[in-house]
């Protein structure tokens, strides 16, 4: 949580490599397959500059994800209790 500038920008590094390749390996099972492909991602792939959304080649797809207080949850809060998060499934269709 206290990282330097250095350890930052490695970070951010691997968290780039670590997208593509995510998205590369989506677009090869969709590739092999005409069937639905079931995909989990962690909360943090669900944001707006996502790399795994802009490389992804299917442009329909359900997402998943976690609210607390009518916005989405990325990470727990103070005094976030379970009964408190509703989940919204949604269509996207690029």
């Amino acid at each position: 949580t206290n990282l330097t500038k250095k350890e930052e920008e490695i970070e951010s590094k691997i968290l780039e490599k670590r997208e593509i390749k995510q998205a590369e390996t989506i677009n090869f099972y969709l590739q092999k397959t005409n069937s639905i492909v079931f995909v989990s991602l962690g909360a943090y792939h669900l944001r707006k500059d996502s790399i795994i959304f802009k490389k992804l080649k299917e442009k329909k797809y359900v997402v998943c994800y976690p609210t607390y207080k009518g916005k989405q949850a990325f990470k727990p809060e103070d005094n976030m209790l379970e009964r408190d998060i509703k989940y919204v499934v949604e269509l996207i269709n690029k």
